[in-house]
């Protein structure tokens, strides 16, 4: 071969771009991902039955549904490693929040030309990685991507669409992008420009992303709506796709796939797997709940999301609350329609056979727990010891089949004994079959002899036994058992856990403590075989507590969420600071027309800042953006030294049929800063007896192992929190009323009757 063509054909491959090299590599990529979810639902178990799912960093929340500090979005994703140790992980970063609190049009162009909005984005990503990094397995962490639906959320997106929107990203950095123009930016002439510095800028955080965290590969997110000049020929005309090509993208190897939104065969394929194709790239795709969402239907959407394809890493599941909403029945998947959002996590993964030996095995294996107390044992003593074996499961799991949920042939034994006892029964106990959602107790009788010298910590161990499980193993930690199951979060519109007493509960009255939420219709809790029912409703913030007895007390609460509650403060953090003209503005709250309100605000002002609190009522013809009316309700009021301002509104009478509010706190100066540290929206008022509004009866606790469940006449499938139930044992010198609250009600309306 001659030297001149060997060096000839040396260069050309030297000189291939990253994309190009990569396009030679033919890898398959068929469902390396597999199922994913998109949800950060505070069940880890219904993500742990996924084979992926994604770290919102940035917009985390806890275990309640709010936004959570790392620490807790740490626990909660090892909590999944736990019970899934397979489970992968794409990082969805979300830097913008504390950007957006000091420069709320924050967008790439800063980054190009902002210094100091660049240092905080890059920081922002930093100290987002290293919360990833701090997982159990680092190594999960398998891909990444900056923000979703590009180039929303960061530009003013002035083409290829007809939102018109005022290019305030441009014009905020209008004198650096006038110098390197050498004249003004033209919207029409510098089309190209646009896109290059777009590419310019998601290189250069993508760099940054990979900088953190090296193993992870970066994905590109792009809308929907938009297409690029890969797409540009008979059906697309360059004036109508954004100015760039992938391959911009993809320059230097540091992007390494796409993401594709599945809406019709035909246009996921135009769309998406061309330009995967075409640069030989993986991409995941997203299947979309409710069916309005999509112009195909959900089967169809399914198809082309398991599409056999080597560059398909897999899908995720995408849902939202309107899923159960009459306006979107006739496209929803109909059998999901009756289910809550646990419901349709469980029965989607069960009707694709997902991860089935794990939910059996580590996600709802049987429990077991001991009952007893040995504190003053002695020796000479016979004993008896209780074990308590506890199926959780329901149909749920097993494609709503309740029968599937029932274990059959479980065997329970004593495996290890403390020093000095000795059993005078079988060591070994079968479980023949035990419901879902049921409860079995075993005694065991021992004596114990002369080396008995008080019961050692975790001395005493019990294993249950399944053909299909492994092994359940557990000791007794202490000679006395502790109380369980006082405390539940609901989630859904139904809820079932075990509550344990100890030896000595029967001395006790019970209470029951609703703290609600969110809205909630009718709540009744069922405990052993006695019901009680509030045939009312509890709004948000409101607490009812029942008993002991059948006396009923309703306490207004704080309405706001917890991040407009603290005011976007973050763990640690006493005060938030603003320096702009909106200083603080809530989300809507549901509140009722005529009633009235308090609101309470903490915070102070600095530097000739002056505070105006603004209270918008919105919902006219049915849209909860729409505004009624609004009033200033306070001015002037903060000084230089923290304090709480209070006052009380009325909603207006309007003529719609609901009516939302919305506060905001403004800077009228527009200058200076404001501090804030907790605002409260509560109904006006004290604590109401509303003992009228129940039946049934609390039941008197015993020893006994009991089995409480929770249901109300909420929509079933509404994704958020509702309530927190607890169980409280109180001691009382009154006689408890032993009449029903039920029968109660019936006297009185029948004294009620006999009035003239």
């Amino acid at each position: 071969m001659p030297k001149m063509l060997l060096a000839l054909m040396t260069a050309i491959v030297v000189s291939m771009t990253a994309t190009e090299t990569h396009a030679q590599s033919g890898q398959d990529h068929h469902w390396t991902w597999g199922w994913g979810t998109y949800d950060a639902t505070p069940d880890e178990r219904n993500i742990a039955i996924f084979d992926w799912s994604f770290i919102h960093v940035g917009n985390q929340v806890d275990n309640l549904g709010r936004i959570g500090d790392g620490r807790q979005m740490v626990q909660r994703v090892n909590r999944i490693l736990a019970l899934n140790p397979k489970h992968k992980f794409v990082v969805l970063f979300w830097p913008m929040y504390p950007l957006r609190n000091t420069s709320p049009q924050f967008s790439l162009f800063d980054y190009l030309y902002n210094a100091e909005a660049k240092n905080t984005l890059n920081r922002r990503i930093r100290q987002q990685a290293e919360i990833a990094r701090g997982i159990s397995n680092p190594k999960a962490v398998v891909a990444m991507t900056f923000l979703e639906e590009l180039p929303g959320h960061v530009t003013s997106e002035p083409y290829a669409n007809t939102f018109n929107r005022p290019l305030n990203d441009i014009q905020a950095n209008a004198a650096a992008i006038s110098a390197e123009l050498g004249r003004p930016f033209d919207k029409a002439r510098d089309r190209l420009w646009w896109g290059r510095r777009y590419c310019d800028a998601l290189r250069e955080i993508h760099t940054e992303m990979k900088k953190h965290l090296p193993d992870a590969k970066v994905f590109y997110w792009p809308a929907e709506r938009y297409f690029t000049l890969d797409h540009v020929g008979d059906r697309l005309r360059k004036d109508q796709v954004l100015p760039f090509h992938l391959k911009d993208l993809l320059r230097d190897g540091v992007c390494e796939g796409l993401f594709g939104f599945i809406n019709t065969p035909s246009k996921f394929e135009f769309q998406t797997l061309a330009t995967a194709e075409k640069y030989d790239i993986p991409y995941f795709t997203q299947l979309s709940l409710p069916g309005n969402m999509t112009i195909a239907n959900f089967p169809t959407c399914m198809q082309v999301a398991r599409r056999q394809h080597r560059l398909n890493l897999g899908t995720f599941l995408f849902k939202q609350d309107e899923v159960g909403e009459k306006r979107v029945q006739k496209k929803s998947v109909q059998r999901y329609l009756p289910l809550n959002e646990s419901e349709v996590l469980r029965l989607f993964c069960y009707e694709n056979q997902v991860n089935t030996r794990i939910v059996e095995n580590n996600i709802v294996p049987p429990r077991v727990h001991f009952l007893c107390d040995l504190s003053g044992a002695k020796a000479g003593d016979n004993v008896v010891l209780k074990t308590v074996v506890h199926n959780p499961r329901d149909g749920s799991w097993f494609g709503m089949d309740d029968e599937k949920a029932m274990l059959k042939n479980l065997a329970l034994s004593l495996v290890e004994l403390p020093r000095g006892m000795e059993f005078t029964g079988p060591k070994r106990q079968a479980v023949p079959a035990l419901a879902g959602q049921s409860f079995a107790v075993q005694e065991w009788t021992a004596r114990l002899n002369g080396d008995w010298n008080g019961y050692k910590p975790h001395t005493l161990k019990a294993e249950l036994r399944h053909r299909r499980l492994e092994p359940i193993a557990v000791t007794l930690a202490a000679a006395t058992t502790a109380i369980q199951g006082t405390r539940k979060h609901i989630r859904h519109n139904t809820g079932t856990w075990l509550f344990l007493p100890t030896s000595n509960t029967g001395k006790q009255h019970l209470q029951l403590v609703l703290h609600a939420f969110s809205g909630v219709q009718k709540p009744r809790v069922t405990i052993g075989d006695k019901t009680v029912s509030f045939n009312g409703k509890l709004d948000q913030g409101e607490t009812l507590t029942i008993g002991p007895g059948n006396r009923a007390r309703l306490l207004p609460g704080n309405m706001l969420h917890r991040k407009d509650a603290t005011c976007g403060r973050g763990p640690g953090v006493r005060e938030t600071a603003s320096k702009s003209f909106v200083a603080w503005g809530s989300q809507k709250y549901a509140v009722e027309m005529g009633r009235k309100y308090e609101i309470a605000i903490t915070g102070r002002v600095a530097d000739g800042a002056s505070d105006l609190l603004k209270v918008e009522y919105l919902g006219r013809d049915g849209n909860w953006n729409n505004l009624y009316s609004s009033a200033t309700v306070l001015t002037g009021k903060f000084t230089k030294t923290t304090s709480t301002q209070r006052v009380t509104i009325q909603v207006p009478k309007v003529d719609g049929k609901s009516v939302f509010v919305r506060i905001l706190l403004y800077n009228q100066a527009n200058k200076g800063s404001v501090f804030l540290r907790t605002v409260v929206l509560k109904k006006a008022g004290g604590e109401r007896d509303v003992s009228d509004q129940l039946s049934g009866k609390l039941p008197t606790p015993g020893s006994h192992p009991i089995l409480v469940k929770y249901a109300d006449s909420t929509r079933a499938f509404a994704a958020y929190w509702r309530l927190r139930v607890d169980l409280k044992l109180v001691d009382t010198q009154e006689r408890p009323d032993t009449v029903s609250c039920e029968a109660r009600v019936r006297h009185r309306a029948r004294v009620s009757h006999s009035k003239p």
